[in-house]
């Protein structure tokens, strides 16, 4: 069990006892009660916005989504970057309300033509989502952004299949990265892991929806130095 402090809610991410990966998966619950774990590793990962009297951070984070992105791994990260005050647009590619891959559609804080590349700009994410993914590593905008973000040193993070819009843009070369199982022969010159989460210099990947807490809290921890 690990416990995450979330302002006054605990954030309780169980491991199921199960030595096959591909059968564990994380499952979180929120309790107002400090749990009596006492060798649960405690980790201070923000605040609740109704409980947060701080300002928001001038930190710009895009979040991209074509139509087929994956719901909750978009959600999350938006969902968690807003509860600690970082300011969070999503991102239209294609479309200004794209669909996710269960028929979710989301209403884009603004397009891709829209995206401001300056000095407030600090990370891009990409959801997954295969349909999304394939959009994403075929368009010249994102191609363009992620462009700038390495160049400039700023932070790129991409989840389940959308590691690959990495490797087609030439991101991924001698650096670590985890993709959703099956997608890793897209990670051109990566060095792939068997983690959930890897951080590796400004390039931030993780496995699958089952690793979008513990995604969207690395990204946290990251804007948050």
């Amino acid at each position: 069990m690990v416990c995450v402090a979330t302002g006054t809610l605990w954030l309780l991410r169980v491991a199921p006892l199960c030595q096959d990966y591909k059968l564990a998966r994380n499952v979180f619950l929120f309790t107002k009660s400090e749990p009596s774990a006492a060798n649960a590793a405690v980790v201070n990962i923000g605040v609740v916005p109704s409980v947060c009297k701080g300002v928001w951070v001038n930190k710009m984070v895009y979040v991209f989504m074509a139509d087929g992105f994956e719901e909750i791994e978009a959600v999350t990260v938006v969902d968690i970057l807003r509860r600690n005050r970082i300011v969070t647009k999503t991102v239209g590619v294609g479309t200004r309300s794209p669909k996710g891959a269960h028929g979710i559609v989301i209403s884009a804080d603004v397009t891709i033509e829209e995206v401001v590349l300056g000095p407030d700009l600090r990370m891009i994410v990409l959801p997954g989502g295969l349909d999304n993914a394939n959009s994403l590593a075929v368009s010249k905008d994102v191609a363009r952004c992620l462009e700038y973000a390495d160049k400039n040193g700023r932070y790129i993070a991409a989840i389940c299949a959308a590691p690959m819009v990495l490797g087609v843009n030439k991101l991924l070369v001698g650096k670590e990265a985890v993709c959703f199982p099956g997608f890793e022969g897209r990670l051109d010159g990566a060095i792939v892991k068997d983690a959930d989460v890897v951080v590796a210099g400004n390039i931030i990947t993780a496995r699958d929806m089952g690793a979008a807490m513990p995604f969207s809290a690395a990204l946290v921890d990251l804007l948050n130095v």
